[in-house]
């Protein structure tokens, strides 16, 4: 094909990939006041990564453990993992705010649906989480079972 019969392709695809240049991150130059904060922040907090990562573990298996509940990756491999429900968006929602309302433990305040039965949300650890008291993140989680457990009993002739 001489070279000016696919100049309409060439530019078609020039202009998707600056959408999806701009969707992943822009150029260099758009990144450039990132990088400031990011280097303080990163210098401020490389000594803790390990602390989160072992925090972020703790929080999945707390999380495995709830009825209808499960973590990707099952057990995390950074501080960051997600966190699946068994139960449509809106029915999560409503649970979580039952749960947070009871305990005054935030678990998330932001849902993402997977299809009509599942939804998810990210969970990142940072230095927040150690001051919350070991006793009232097994109370949140007790309940948050417990609640579970209630949304998929089924009775017997139902």
């Amino acid at each position: 094909m001489p070279q000016g019969q696919n100049r309409g392709l060439e530019e078609g695809f020039i202009t998707q990939s600056k959408v999806w240049k701009r969707r992943y991150g822009g150029d260099l130059i758009s990144l450039y006041p990132y990088i400031i904060p990011a280097d303080y922040y990163f210098d401020r907090r490389i000594n803790k990564m390990e602390q989160y990562y072992e925090d972020a573990k703790e929080l999945a298996g707390r999380f495995n453990s709830c009825h209808g509940v499960s973590t990707v990756p099952p057990v995390p491999v950074s501080n960051m993992f997600h966190i699946h429900f068994s139960l449509p968006k809106e029915e999560m929602e409503m649970v979580l705010i039952e749960v947070q309302q009871q305990t005054g433990i935030g678990i998330t305040g932001y849902l993402i649906e997977v299809d009509e039965k599942t939804c998810y949300f990210e969970a990142s650890m940072g230095d927040l989480y150690k001051n919350v008291p070991k006793e009232a993140i097994t109370n949140a989680f007790s309940r948050l079972d417990e609640v579970m457990k209630q949304r998929f009993y089924t009775p017997k002739g139902s």
